[in-house]
């Protein structure tokens, strides 16, 4: 849903784009790439939600806006949480948003291309989802499941459990991931 609607968010701002827009937008990215380099993830975050509803809101659907918002916002934070990117992960992403940006002054098919920004998105982040919960002992039902040859076959890397060692205690990631995914909200 999120890659159609995103999708749908950018082609709609296409024909409504502005030249300030566009200097939000390159604001926003060169932020990214500051925050990257200096590994900051807070500013980073930040920064990406601004890309993201720089988009969104000026497309001149509030309803399409407000459903991304309820969306897409607790998604980044999940993900955010559960699957820290590291700096060649940052930098990449900073690559992808202004791959994107680059299809607007170009008048390329933006829809196009943020389907593919929101695809490697994923992709990513559920390659290192993953990889965490295989890694997690305590869980090994949700771990045979997610290492089935399917699964596998989706996984690009194994970074993740080194990624998530170096930021916080394992411990701390199970818990968190038990609480999100299993309690009741």
């Amino acid at each position: 849903a999120r890659r159609e609607m995103e999708s749908l968010a950018a082609e709609l701002l296409q024909e409504r784009m502005t030249e300030g827009i566009l200097d939000s937008l390159q604001r926003s990215i060169d932020g990214m790439r500051s925050a990257a380099a200096l590994f900051d993830l807070e500013a980073f975050c930040r920064l990406d939600v601004e890309y993201h509803t720089t988009i969104w809101h000026p497309s001149g659907n509030r309803f399409l806006a407000a459903a991304l918002e309820t969306m897409v916002l607790p998604l980044f934070a999940f993900f955010n949480m559960t699957c820290p990117p590291d700096r060649e992960m940052l930098l990449a992403g900073v690559q992808r948003h202004a791959q994107l940006l680059n299809g607007f002054r170009d008048g390329r098919n933006v829809r196009e291309c943020m389907a593919k920004a929101v695809d490697y998105f994923h992709a990513e982040k559920l390659t290192l989802l993953f990889d965490i919960f295989c890694a997690v002992p305590e869980i090994p039902a949700l771990t045979a499941i997610l290492s089935s040859s399917s699964i596998r076959k989706a996984r690009r890397s194994c970074r993740a459990t080194e990624i998530i060692a170096s930021a916080k205690p394992v411990s701390y990631v199970t818990s968190l991931l038990k609480k999100v995914l299993f309690e009741d909200v």
